[in-house]
């Protein structure tokens, strides 16, 4: 579905402040992957947010997403990532979250339930978290898959 061999599109970030690129550096498979790199302050919250801009998900290809991301080696801090689904009411429907190892490829799941599902808007991906220090957190994604 989202290999990101030729391209980004429609995957956006949400808000100000996160750079988004294609990268050929440390994709899970293949060639290219997409990373997400931001800011943030010592000791706050902070999240990466992306979604897929309005670009809604076939049902044929089944109602389980799954992802491949990546914190750099060496991120100070605890983070989290997960899926998300924006309903037909243009809320978003969080999946269960995964802890992210600095350095290592985490799959994160969620099969969206039927209710969800139906007239569905959008897919995004969230990641959140806080450092000790102040600095750049970048994080890669790769291989985002829906099967039945």
């Amino acid at each position: 579905m989202y290999g990101f061999e030729t391209a980004l599109a429609p995957w956006k970030a949400e808000s100000s402040g996160i750079t988004l690129q294609r990268t050929s550096y440390l994709p899970y498979r293949g060639s290219w992957g997409m990373v997400a790199a931001r800011s943030v302050a010592a000791r706050a919250w902070s999240a990466i947010r992306l979604n897929t801009a309005g670009t809604p998900l076939q049902e044929s290809a089944g109602r389980a997403v799954s992802a491949w991301v990546r914190l750099d080696g060496g991120t100070p801090g605890t983070w989290k990532a997960g899926l998300e689904i924006q309903d037909a009411s243009w809320r978003w429907v969080a999946g269960p979250t995964a802890a992210l190892v600095p350095g290592s490829w985490t799959r994160v799941t969620f099969t969206v339930p039927t209710s969800t599902w139906s007239g569905h808007k959008a897919l995004g991906i969230q990641v959140g978290g806080s450092r000790p220090t102040s600095g750049t957190v970048k994080v890669r994604f790769d291989e985002i898959r829906q099967s039945g």
